[in-house]
Formats: structure tokens, sequence, C-alpha cells
């Protein structure tokens, strides 16, 4: 495969690495929308995982205020102590988990921090467990590093929930890591601290690496909604973390990552090739969101989607979709689409087309099943919430 440049006329040949990388199918759908939304077309987008709300004015003053003072030099490439610090007392005071904050790196988003921790971790040739379904980056990390992937089926009827006999049933020999998210992408599934630590012990006693991607970490609903991390019953375990959704600075790209104190040195070598520091503005602007004031407006958005959750998932539950355990985090409802289609991308395109109603496709988290499920995304605000659902029944009466 080859690629032309249009302006100079060169042929460049592309890696057999690329090739290998899928893209978001979600884009598909998104350029789609795009084109619609050019044309006058009224495009409600429940496809992406980005919050509604813009970052809390907090935040956006730190930032402010680190801009005026000239703080836009280069940091250490592990982050600013003050962040790290402010990371650490975090987990002290909302998870009673005492963290010595030379254990924590801050990363450029949550995505740096992983494929620096893979690579920390895994050779070529080794296999990293993942779920299906399960967030569509992980594989391409993976597939980035010469690292094997191996699939841990998830049963819908068991809402889409991973545990240790799941997970002796899939480690085999070369079996190094396994990464795994709560609350998950795209299932909102969350998994019982017990479990957790069950998990650990397995991967432990293996001398493998158990890696937890914990970006959700904060938007949980129904009757448990305490914060809970992994380190609260695993010391060891690689937590992969980021201010984007709970904390609302998706574009601010920053992130953090808890590594056992020997992986440190390593992962600041790699840092410093790699991305050579997180955006400094961004670190102090950061520190703001940990004050009083914003984490109030944190729980306030996370009840704000809690309703959101509640009204959508009634509404689908309505219309016949398939939703057999409801999502206990993160802003996503992962529904069966098998009573009105048996091809999912067709379903969002023609929703889509049709309604203007954005959805994703379960081609992006699934092998197994793609063509069952679709991702609907509660980002939006309830007044977008009603009129996706009004446009949702209409399509569907229209397939009948």
């Amino acid at each position: 495969m080859a690629v032309r440049d249009s302006e100079h006329q060169r042929v460049f040949k592309l890696s057999e690495r690329s090739k290998r990388i899928e893209p978001f199918h979600v884009m598909e759908i998104l350029r789609l929308a795009n084109s619609l939304e050019q044309g006058g077309q009224k495009v409600i987008h429940l496809e992406l995982g980005e919050p509604s709300f813009a970052s809390p004015e907090p935040v956006v003053e730190a930032g402010r205020q680190a801009l005026k003072a000239g703080l836009t030099q280069y940091t250490r490439a592990i982050g600013i102590d003050a962040l790290r610090q402010a990371v650490a007392n975090y987990y002290q005071q909302q998870m009673n988990v005492d963290l010595d904050w030379h254990r924590v790196a801050i990363t450029a988003g949550a995505s740096s921090g992983l494929l620096m921790a893979l690579a920390a971790l895994l050779d070529n040739g080794d296999s990293l467990l993942l779920s299906d379904p399960g967030y569509p980056c992980y594989p391409n990390y993976a597939e980035l590093l010469g690292v094997k992937v191996r699939y841990m089926a998830l049963q819908e009827s068991q809402g889409f929930k991973l545990d240790r006999a799941i997970l002796e049933q899939y480690w085999q020999a070369d079996s190094k890591a396994v990464l795994l998210a709560s609350p998950a992408n795209p299932t909102g599934a969350r998994i019982a601290l017990n479990d957790l630590a069950n998990m650990a012990e397995f991967v432990r006693a293996r001398h493998g690496a158990l890696l937890v991607d914990e970006i959700y970490q904060g938007l949980n609903y129904g009757s448990n909604t305490r914060l809970e991390s992994v380190l609260q019953v695993a010391d060891d375990a690689i937590v992969i973390n980021s201010f984007s959704k709970f904390f609302g600075m998706t574009g601010w790209r920053i992130g953090w990552s808890v590594l056992p104190e020997g992986l440190m040195p390593t992962m600041e070598k790699l840092a410093q090739n790699l991305t050579i520091s997180p955006a400094t503005l961004s670190q102090y602007a950061a520190i703001a969101a940990f004050s009083a004031e914003s984490l109030a407006i944190a729980e306030q958005r996370r009840q704000a989607f809690e309703v959101r959750r509640n009204y959508l998932l009634g509404e689908l539950r309505r219309l016949d979709f398939g939703i057999a355990v409801e999502p206990e985090g993160a802003f996503y409802i992962y529904a069966n689409v098998e009573n009105f289609s048996q091809d999912s991308f067709e379903f969002c395109q023609h929703l889509l087309t049709s309604e203007g109603v954005a959805v994703t496709p379960g081609l992006d988290f699934s092998l197994s099943h793609h063509k069952r499920f679709v991702r609907f995304s509660y980002t939006a605000n309830m007044e977008q919430l009603q009129e996706a659902v009004f446009r949702i029944e209409r399509f569907l009466k229209s397939r009948r």
C-alpha cells in the first residue's frame, strides 16, 4: 500500500505496522454527521465520549494565571511536584489510599501514560489480555509495540463484567499483563473491589502486571457512588487516569499514572524521549481541579449525568433496545439492536441520515458481537436527549 502526496506527486510506502492500525469507525459516522450539518441539518451527537460541559471556571482561571505568570517553559518529564502531590492528596482524602506522591507521573493525557506503561512492561511476542468489548485504542497500542493481544469475551447476561474466573480462562504462558477498565467504555460496567483484589492476586502470582484504566473514575451511579480505585486493594497495580472525563478537561490533554516505585525511572526515561513533558499550562490548571469549588462542580455534573442516564436508559428500554444490565459508570449505554437490525453500522448510518441522530456502531468496541450493539453517549443535555428519543422512535416506526 502506498500513499500519494498530491502536491509533490511523491509516493510513500507505508509501514506494515501502520496498515494494521484500525481507525475509529465512529469517525465515519462523525464525517457523515458533519457533512449533514454543513448542509443545514440539525444533528444530535450521541456518538462521542466528551462531556458537554466546559471546563470548571476555577480550572480555567488557574490556566489564565499561569499564562500571565509566564509559566510556559518545559517541566520535568513526569510533571511538576505540586500536581503530583495534589494527585496523591486526592487519593488520601477521597479514597483513604496512602499514596507516596513520588509514585505519580503526570502525563500528556491518559493515552500517553498507558502507551508508556505498556512499553515499559511488554516485549515483542508477549501477550496482553484485553476485554471484548473494550476501548478500541488498546489493541492498537499493542500493535505498535509488537505485543500480541488475547481477547477475553465478556457476556451480556453478566453485565459485561470481568472477574478472576474469566481471567484464569484466558491467561497463558506468554501472558504478561492484563489491561482492564472500571468504569468501562463502552459498557459502563464497574468491577467490584473484591474482584479487582482477586484478579490482582492471580496476576501477581504469575509475575504479571495488572493495569487498570480509571479514566471514568468518579462518574458512578446507582446505589454505590463512592470513589473507588484498585489501589485500595492492590498497591502494586498500575493505574491510568485523566483529568478529561470527571474533571471536564478533555482538550487540556493532561492525565496521570500511578506506578510501583521501581517502574518510575523507566517511565520518566520514556517520557523524556516520547513527550518531553506534559503541557505546562495544563498542569497548573489541573491543580485547581482538586479545589473544593471544582470538586463541587464535578459532583453537580455527575448528578446531571445520572439524571440523563436514568432518562435515556428508561426510554431505550421502552423502545425495545436490549439492555441486560444498567450501566453503573462512565456516560455510555451499550445497547443491543437485534430487534431492529442485524448490522449495527447500517443501523447507525440510517439513523443518522434519516433522523440526524449520531450514535456509535459496535464495530469500534468488539470483534465477537459488534453487529449486535451500538453505544449511546449521554453527554448531550436533557433537551437534546429528549429530541433524540423522539427522532429514534420515529425512525424505528419507519422501519417496521
